[in-house]
């Protein structure tokens, strides 16, 4: 169990190689995510407002209240586990700004949840804010994803 407590993760072979391989699962999660959303919710902002919104001159319904309560339950809930995943593995490399990016991405996802339901009930504005904020998030959970497997990487001392 020492490994669990252990400062530098890639002291322990088994511990590195698991990490490396959770972490190419974790940005393969996070690209399929977006993929997910875009082919859901369409690639454009005229579609994604469409599929969200509705369009009474087109005639296409808004997102229902219970769908999007579903989404955003089962979305929050992955989010939650993924952030807290990748910041257990991310605060423990030497990075400057780890704190701060950190706090960013999950600042964002939380307005990414928000500013979703607000496009529903609000106004469509939020829809915009929705689809910025969700690839900001994403990009950033990325990034720290990518930064830990450079630090993972590196050959241990």
């Amino acid at each position: 169990m020492k490994f669990t407590v252990s400062k530098d993760l890639r002291a322990n072979s088994v511990m590195r190689v698991l990490l490396i391989s959770f972490s190419i699962i974790m940005l393969l999660f996070l690209a399929l995510d977006v993929t997910n959303k875009t082919l859901k919710f369409g690639s454009s902002i005229t579609e994604i407002k469409n599929n969200i919104i509705g369009n009474e001159d087109e005639y296409l319904e808004p997102l229902s209240t219970l769908s999007a309560l579903e989404m955003v339950h089962t979305d929050l809930f992955i989010a939650i586990i993924l952030l807290l995943l990748i910041g257990a593995i991310f605060m423990r490399i030497e990075a400057k700004f780890k704190t701060l990016l950190l706090a960013i991405t999950m600042i964002l996802s939380i307005l990414s949840f928000i500013s979703f339901l607000a496009s529903l009930y609000v106004n469509e504005i939020f829809v915009m804010l929705s689809v910025i904020s969700f690839l900001a998030w994403h990009i950033s959970a990325a990034l720290m994803l990518l930064t830990s497997l450079m630090w993972l990487f590196k050959k241990y001392d």
